[in-house]
């Protein structure tokens, strides 16, 4: 019983959450490629990594990897131990880069240097009205 309280407690508030981010869609930053690179940036930077995963890992891939609590759990743990700081490395390689978008607009890529010279390329897909690294 205990249990299921707790679960309905969690569902009311992802619902109540999930209203917010609904209504201030219009805001979202991921709107933009631009917005999308200093909100993937941001998230990343604060080392909120679940909610950059959620909102950055591309909706088909998110299905499958944050399909179920333990699979995201799983998935989250490995993410950080062997993406996270490259990717953020990454994105502040290009923070100051205009994106290069496709004649389709579907495709943004920023190209920069790393601190070692090398050439860093990030680049995001539109999927609906959102940008999602690739």
């Amino acid at each position: 019983m205990r249990r299921s309280c707790r679960t309905v407690a969690v569902l009311a508030i992802g619902a109540v959450l999930a209203g917010a981010v609904l209504a201030d869609d219009k805001k979202d930053p991921r709107r933009t490629p631009e917005g999308a690179l200093a909100e993937a940036r941001r998230l990343l930077e604060a080392k909120e990594y679940e909610q950059f995963l959620r909102a950055f890992l591309p909706p088909d891939e998110a299905a499958v990897e944050l399909a179920t609590p333990e699979k995201a759990k799983t998935f989250l743990k490995k993410w950080v131990a062997e993406m996270a700081e490259e990717v953020l490395l990454d994105l502040q390689a290009v923070k100051e880069v205009r994106p290069v978008v496709e004649a389709d607009g579907t495709r943004a890529r920023f190209e920069g240097k790393g601190k070692g010279g090398e050439k860093v390329t990030v680049r995001f897909k539109k999927a609906g009205d959102f940008w999602y690294l690739q």
